[in-house]
C-alpha cells in the first residue's frame, strides 16, 4: 500500500515537472501570440522572444512618433498642406512615458536604439528640443551600435535642432521672423521649397531644408544652394487658430551666394464671418452673407467651397470657386441661389487608387446647389490690392469649420443626389429622363463633356444638350463655345 502511494506520488511529481517544463517553453509562446508583451517582458526577461516583444510593446509609441510629425499645417504663400491628423498633449505624454519606461527596464535589448530614436522624435514633436538633442547625441556617439535605427534621419533632426542658434562667423543664406498675432512665434518650423519642384512631400523633414525659430521668432538657414525658393511655416493648428498669413510683397525669394535674403511672416487676426455659420440651413432663393469690417480693408471678395465624395460616402476632396469678381466695400453680400446653381467655374477630375474617378460637385451642379454642404469665406484687400486677411483660416477637419451652411433640398433633382454620391452613371441616366429641364440639361452636358472616366468626354453629345437649354447663362455659353471649338465649328 505504501509502495503504491510512493509510486503514485512519483508519477504525479513527474507529471508536474513535465507540465512545468512544457509550461516554461509554451507559456512565452502563448503570451507572445496573445499580445501579453508586458507580462513577458516583466516575468521572463531572459526569454529569446524578449527583443520581439519589446518592439511590439513599444509599437504604439513608435507609430505615434512616426506619424506625429505630419500633424503640422505647412503654410506657404501659394498653398497650405495638412494631413488632418491631430493629437493632444496627453497623447504625446503617454507615448513618451511608455518609451521612457521600456528604455529604463530593457536597456540591453538589441532593439533599444530604435526605441531611443523614436523617443527622440517624440521629444521633437513635443518641442522638448534639448531632450531630443541629448538622445540623438547619445546615439551618434555609439561606436558599435546594436540594433537598427535610421542614422541619416537622426542626422537630419540634429541639423534642424542646430538651426535654433546663431552660427558665429557664418553668413546666413536666408533669415527672417515669424510673428503670430503681433507676437514672436518661437519653436515653429520654417521650410524651403524650390520653386521648380513639382508637388509636395508631407511631412517635409526628410525632403526639404527645415529650420526652427528661436525664442525671438527668428529663423536662419546656412549654406543653401543658390536657387528660387518658396518659404513656408510649419505650425500646429492651435498655434494659428484665429489667424491668417497676410500676403507678402513676394511669393518667392532668390538665394544667391554671398548674400543674405530676409523673408518675414505675419499671421494676423482672421476676418470674422457673421452669417451664415454653424450649419445654418438656407431655405428659399436668397443667400445673404455678412461679416465684420476689417481694419485697413478697402474692399472684400467672397469664395465658396463645396465638399465632394466617392461612391462609398468617403470625403475625397473639395473645390473652391470665387462667387463673383465683384468688390464689396460694405460688409454684406446677397445672391440668388437659382443664379448660383447655374454658375459653373470649370470642373476638376481626380483619380483614386481604385481607378474610380471623382468630379468636383461645383463643376457639375454649380457654385451652390440644393442638398449641398458649403463653406464660405471672405477675403479682405487693401487699397493696393494686397490680401491682408481672410475668414478662411487653416482648417484640418470639416467639423472645425464655423462658416459652414447647408442648402435645403427644395428643387433638388434625383440626378443631383447621384452626383453628390459620386454615382455618375446613374446621374446621367436620371438627367436624361428629366427631358427639357434646364438644370438637368446643364448638369448632363457637363458630365458628358468632361467624361466620367479617366478618358476625355464627348463634346459632340454634350453640345446637343447644351443647345436645348432654354435660358443659357454665361457658363453655358462658354461651354458651348469650347465644344464648338473642339469640334472645329463656328
Amino acid at each position: 500500500m505504501i509502495r503504491m502511494k510512493v509510486k503514485t506520488m512519483a508519477m504525479l511529481l513527474a507529471i508536474l515537472v513535465l507540465g512545468a517544463g512544457i509550461g516554461y517553453f509554451t507559456l512565452p509562446y502563448l503570451m507572445y501570440h496573445t499580445g501579453n508583451y508586458d507580462v513577458l517582458l516583466k516575468w521572463l526577461p531572459k526569454n529569446d522572444r524578449l527583443d520581439s516583444a519589446l518592439i511590439l510593446e513599444a509599437e504604439a509609441g513608435m507609430q505615434f512618433a512616426s506619424s506625429a510629425g505630419d500633424e503640422h499645417i505647412f503654410i506657404f504663400p501659394t498653398f497650405s498642406s495638412s494631413s488632418g491628423q491631430e493629437s493632444t498633449e496627453q497623447d504625446r505624454e503617454l507615448a513618451i512615458n511608455k518609451l521612457q519606461f521600456l528604455i529604463q527596464k530593457y536597456s540591453t535589448s538589441q532593439y533599444i536604439n530604435g526605441v531611443k530614436f523614436n523617443l527622440g522624435k517624440l521629444y521633437m514633436w513635443n518641442k522638448e528640443w534639448d531632450k531630443a538633442g541629448q538622445i540623438f547625441a547619445e546615439l551618434a556617439s555609439v561606436t558599435n551600435p546594436v540594433g537598427f535605427f535610421p542614422y541619416e534621419e537622426m542626422r537630419t533632426y540634429q541639423a534642424m535642432l542646430n538651426t535654433r542658434h546663431v552660427r558665429p562667423n557664418h553668413q546666413a543664406s536666408i533669415t527672417g521672423k515669424v510673428m503670430i498675432g503681433g507676437q514672436p512665434a518661437a519653436d515653429v518650423f520654417v521650410v524651403l521649397h524650390r520653386k521648380a519642384d513639382n508637388g509636395w512631400s508631407s511631412p517635409p523633414f526628410m525632403h526639404y531644408p527645415v529650420a526652427i525659430t528661436d525664442e525671438d521668432g527668428v529663423y536662419r538657414f546656412y549654406n543653401i544652394e543658390a536657387n528660387d525658393y518658396e518659404v513656408g511655416v510649419g505650425v500646429m493648428p492651435a498655434e494659428v487658430s484665429g489667424h491668417y498669413l497676410t500676403q507678402s510683397a513676394r511669393e518667392y525669394v532668390s538665394i544667391a551666394a554671398g548674400k543674405t535674403e530676409t523673408y518675414d511672416f505675419h499671421f494676423v487676426p482672421q476676418v470674422t464671418a457673421v452669417s451664415p455659420v454653424n450649419k445654418e440651413q438656407i431655405i428659399g432663393d436668397k443667400l445673404r452673407f455678412e461679416w465684420e469690417a476689417y481694419p485697413g480693408a478697402d474692399y472684400y471678395q467672397l469664395s465658396i467651397t463645396t465638399i465632394f465624395w466617392n461612391k462609398e460616402g468617403k470625403r475625397v476632396g473639395s473645390s473652391t470657386v470665387p462667387l463673383s469678381e465683384e468688390h464689396y466695400t460694405g460688409t454684406v453680400a446677397e445672391y440668388s441661389l437659382k443664379e448660383l446653381r447655374g454658375y459653373s467655374s470649370g470642373l476638376s477630375k481626380s483619380m483614386e487608387s481604385t481607378g474610380s474617378v471623382t468630379l468636383s460637385n461645383t463643376g457639375v451642379l454649380g457654385a451652390v446647389f440644393p442638398g449641398g454642404d458649403f463653406i464660405w469665406s471672405v477675403d479682405a484687400y487693401d487699397v493696393g490690392g494686397r490680401k491682408i486677411s481672410s475668414s478662411a483660416g487653416y482648417y484640418t477637419a470639416l467639423f472645425q469649420t464655423t462658416p459652414f451652411f447647408t442648402v435645403s433640398e427644395e428643387g433638388m433633382l434625383e440626378g443631383d443626389r447621384f452626383v453628390i454620391k459620386g454615382d455618375y452613371e446613374q446621374a446621367i441616366a436620371s438627367y436624361k429622363s428629366e427631358g427639357d429641364n434646364d438644370h438637368a440639361l446643364r448638369a448632363l452636358s457637363r458630365l458628358i463633356y468632361h467624361g466620367i472616366t479617366k478618358e476625355d468626354g464627348d463634346p459632340a453629345e454634350a453640345l446637343t444638350y447644351l443647345l436645348r437649354i432654354s435660358a443659357p447663362n454665361d457658363s453655358d455659353k462658354d461651354l458651348i463655345k469650347q465644344a464648338q471649338e473642339k469640334l472645329g465649328r463656328k
